[in-house]
């Protein structure tokens, strides 16, 4: 009888905790650095390198293969859960800004 009673009571609170996993607090991460939007409505095709670092910092992201290939990447989850990707990416041409892509997710 007692391990009937140990059974059920083991059932039973794994059953009450499992139902109380969506309850768990799940801190908000927030990693990366976009730019304000300030500062990117500033970008003009043209700027040197140098202006660009002056005005929006060092970039997140520069392809070893692709130097001329910058990313400015910030991402934002909850969990496992992603919310919410944003991506600046900057193309230069001979020192010169070329391509401006700025997408959010």
């Amino acid at each position: 009888m007692t391990r009937l009673l140990k059974n059920i009571i083991l059932i039973a609170a794994t059953i009450a905790l499992s139902s109380c996993s969506s309850m768990i607090y799940k801190e908000k991460i927030a990693q990366g650095y976009l730019p304000d939007n300030q500062a990117i409505k500033k970008l003009k095709l043209g700027m040197t390198e140098d202006s660009v670092t002056t005005l929006l910092g060092k970039p997140s992201l520069i392809n070893p293969l692709y130097p001329n290939k910058w990313a400015y990447v910030f991402t934002e989850s909850m969990g496992y859960e992603q919310k919410e990707i944003k991506t600046l990416a900057l193309v230069f041409n001979k020192g010169k800004l070329s391509n401006i892509n700025n997408k959010t997710n």
